[in-house]
C-alpha cells in the first residue's frame, strides 16, 4: 500500500478530447472544443480534486483543493492544499503549496520552504494545467443529463492513458521506472449547457504493480468560476 500512496501522491490528471469518432465522437468533439474555447476565457476557478486506491482491501485518500489565476496580471498563480489519509505516512498530512510570481513555497510540518518556480512544479506539478479539462479522450458516448440543477451534456468515455502519462513530467518519470502498469481510465465529463465548460470529471483505471492490482477513483470539480483566488502568505 505504500508504494501505491507514493504513486498516488505523483499523479497529475487532466481529461479531455484526442480522436474521438463516430456521431458521438463528433458531438463530443463540438462539445468539447467549445469548452476549450470558453476555458480559454476564464480568468480564474478553485478546485477540489480527490484521488482514492484501494488494494487488498485498504483505501488510501489523497485531496486536493485550492485556486489559481488562469489570465490577468496574476496569470499562473495559485494555491493547494493537499490532505492524506489511509497509510501513516499520510495521516495527519498536510501540505500547503504557493505559487507568486517567479518564486513557489511549501509549507509541511510546520516549516515553509521557497523554491524557484521550475523547481516547484518539476517537484510537485501546477494545477493550471490540470484545469485544462479538454484532452485526451479517446471514445466516447454523449447523452443529457443534469449537474448542479442545471442541464448538461454528459460526455462517457476512455482517456488516451499512454498520451496523459507522457504529459506528466515528474510523474511520468517517476511511474515509468516504477514497473507500474495503468489500465484504460474510463471517465465521465460533466459540461453544463450554460457555462460550456467541462465543471466536474469522475474517472476509474486499474493499477497493476509487483503483481498486485489496485483500483483508483479520481473526482475533479471546479467553481467560482472568475472569481478572486485568495493567495496566502507562507
Amino acid at each position: 500500500m505504500r508504494r501505491f500512496a507514493l504513486l498516488l501522491a505523483a499523479l497529475g490528471v487532466s481529461a479531455g478530447l484526442a480522436g474521438c469518432v463516430g456521431p458521438d465522437g463528433r458531438k463530443a468533439e463540438a462539445l468539447l472544443q467549445q469548452a476549450q474555447h470558453a476555458q480559454a476565457g476564464v480568468s480564474s476557478e478553485r478546485f477540489v480534486m480527490r484521488f482514492d486506491v484501494e488494494a487488498e482491501g485498504h483505501q488510501v485518500s489523497i485531496a486536493m483543493q485550492g485556486g489559481a489565476y488562469l489570465k490577468g496580471p496574476h496569470r499562473g498563480d495559485f494555491a493547494f492544499t493537499v490532505n492524506g489519509s489511509g497509510v501513516p505516512e499520510l495521516e495527519n498530512m498536510t501540505v500547503t503549496i504557493v505559487k507568486h510570481g517567479a518564486t513557489a513555497a511549501i509549507r509541511a510540518n510546520g516549516r515553509t520552504q521557497e523554491l524557484a518556480v521550475p523547481t516547484a512544479e518539476r517537484r510537485y506539478g501546477s494545477p493550471v494545467g490540470m484545469l485544462d479539462l479538454a484532452r485526451y479522450v479517446t471514445s466516447v458516448s454523449v447523452d443529457s443529463s443534469q449537474y448542479d440543477g442545471r442541464p448538461a451534456d454528459r460526455i462517457v468515455g476512455k482517456l488516451d492513458t499512454q498520451a496523459l502519462l507522457a504529459n506528466a513530467g515528474f510523474a511520468s518519470s517517476l511511474l515509468g521506472s516504477s514497473g507500474v502498469h495503468f489500465g484504460d481510465i474510463r471517465a465521465v465529463l460533466f459540461v453544463p449547457r450554460d457555462s460550456h465548460l467541462v465543471e466536474v470529471m469522475f474517472a476509474d483505471l486499474d493499477i497493476k504493480a509487483q503483481g498486485q492490482t489496485a483500483h483508483m477513483h479520481i473526482s475533479l470539480a471546479t467553481r467560482d468560476i472568475d472569481k478572486p483566488v485568495e493567495i496566502p502568505q507562507l
